[in-house]
């Protein structure tokens, strides 16, 4: 593994860096919690360990979507999905949508994507504002960063540049090379003794089962086999990030960058009855990590070094942050800039009462919200009147289910009937209400589409555990 802390070099004063360049940097489906950096019993992420110990680690960090096109589009915004307009396969973002990319062009910029994942493909608008766009779904981690290395040697020299980097590796299926699989063997005192049900194993999609698409053996149900798998497949991109970043410290270039590094979404494993993404709102779908390292040019360590901020934070603040990094327009952006966390003493205390949104209309029609340490996760769809039962519904809302994080971490106590909580639930659902008002009248004004999916497409949409039951 490359040391990470080795690749953040420190030069005597530290003057402030002008339009630093800014770095994105997400990893597919990785969740906060089986992180090491966030306390995971196994060593998952030490090189993500190393770059923290330079910056600051947002430790309640929340995505926009539990799944990648709504989630990456809310990045590339700063926008949630509802004001974006991009819920599903078939919607592209609006020509009319400024999006990240456009405004940092607009300070002089130079923009640059390279990411894996078919929905990054040409056409969906993801690339409005990039100079330079590499958006595929058949490439692995290595030739990603062969991808950067193209990109460094052709980027001008005269411009600051913004370049997102998304690693694929940890989405399933769970194949990691064969050096990182089953690096990681839980001892029996820390294994879950979880299993799936041999019913809800048969209708799983192929691409998140064990033994993977094409590889042989029986119908695996200890959801510890998958754990593992999955834990390596982290380990793995914790290392192919290391080499992409190494490959820009060669360049000399870290010590002028704001670094994000983050992930898209996470992933369940049967916590609440469902393997996979997209579907639920819960913190295995949602709390994703989040480590921010400041340009730095100064003699030691920076003054931040190893800060760990606990209020809730949003995916929207990465668009935030980077235009106030670069001194942009970040007119109509619902998220906040972070740099409060390490310009001063620590983040500012409205923080605290901040509210943090989270949207999936995929296969679900659910919203939640973050405040002070609770969530609300709500069921927002329109209830199809029956009609053949005067004053009864077709498909009932799903009940509204209320969480304290703090004292219910997991999530086993739905405290949304709870008669001393009736204030504080009614304050939440009119939260809600609000928000989801405010953005669609916002996507409103967008001019997005809705396309049709061709076959090539869709098969190879299910070839990830998209776009039919049991996925994604």
């Amino acid at each position: 593994m490359l040391p990470l802390l080795l690749l953040i070099a420190c030069q005597p004063d530290a003057p402030k860096v002008v339009q630093p360049n800014v770095v994105i940097l997400t990893w597919e489906t990785t969740r906060a919690d089986h992180t090491s950096l966030h306390g995971y019993d196994l060593p998952t992420t030490p090189n993500l360990e190393r770059l923290a110990t330079r910056g600051v680690t947002f430790d309640q960090h929340v995505s926009a979507a539990p799944w990648t096109q709504p989630s990456v589009t809310s990045l590339l915004t700063g926008l949630t999905p509802s004001a974006h307009g991009v819920r599903e396969f078939e919607d592209t973002l609006g020509e009319d949508v400024v999006t990240v990319a456009e405004r940092m062009q607009g300070r002089g910029y130079h923009t640059a994507f390279a990411g894996v994942n078919m929905v990054f493909e040409m056409g969906r608008h993801l690339e409005q504002g990039f100079d330079w766009y590499f958006g595929q779904g058949d490439v692995d981690g290595a030739a990603l960063g062969q991808r950067v290395d193209d990109w460094l040697r052709e980027r001008p020299r005269d411009k600051p540049f913004f370049l997102y980097v998304h690693v694929f590796e940890p989405h399933c299926p769970y194949t990691p090379p064969a050096e990182y699989l089953g690096v990681f063997h839980r001892e029996p005192a820390d294994q879950t003794g979880g299993v799936y049900p041999q019913d809800y194993y048969d209708q799983m999609f192929g691409c998140f089962k064990l033994p993977a698409p094409g590889e042989s053996g029986s119908p695996q149900l200890d959801i510890d086999a998958y754990y593992t798998a999955w834990d390596g497949e982290i380990h793995y991109a914790d290392h192919l990030s290391a080499l992409i970043l190494a490959r820009l410290q060669r360049e000399g270039l870290l010590d002028d960058t704001l670094l994000m590094a983050t992930a898209d979404h996470g992933e369940a494993f049967y916590e609440h009855g469902d393997h996979g993404h997209g579907r639920q709102l819960y913190q295995e779908a949602v709390h994703v990590p989040l480590v921010v390292v400041p340009p730095w040019k100064g003699e030691g360590a920076p003054p931040w070094a190893g800060r760990r901020v606990e209020t809730v934070t949003s995916s929207v603040d990465l668009s935030a942050t980077a235009l106030a990094a670069a001194e942009a327009d970040a007119d109509g952006i619902e998220g906040i800039d972070l740099s409060p966390a390490w310009t001063g003493g620590g983040p500012p205390s409205s923080w605290t009462q901040r509210a943090v949104y989270s949207h999936t209309d995929h296969e679900a029609y659910l919203r939640s919200v973050h405040q002070d340490g609770w969530v609300l996760i709500v069921d927002v769809r329109e209830e199809e009147p029956d009609p053949d039962v005067p004053g009864a519904v077709l498909t009932p809302r799903h009940p509204p289910e209320l969480y304290h994080l703090a004292e219910d971490p997991q999530q086993r106590t739905n405290l949304a009937e709870d008669p001393a909580q009736a204030e504080r639930l009614a304050a939440l659902l009119a939260m809600v209400g609000a928000h989801e008002a405010q953005a669609l009248q916002k996507a409103a004004a967008w001019g997005g589409t809705r396309r049709t999916l061709d076959q090539s497409t869709e098969e190879a949409l299910k070839a990830l555990g998209y776009l039919e039951k049991g996925g994604p």
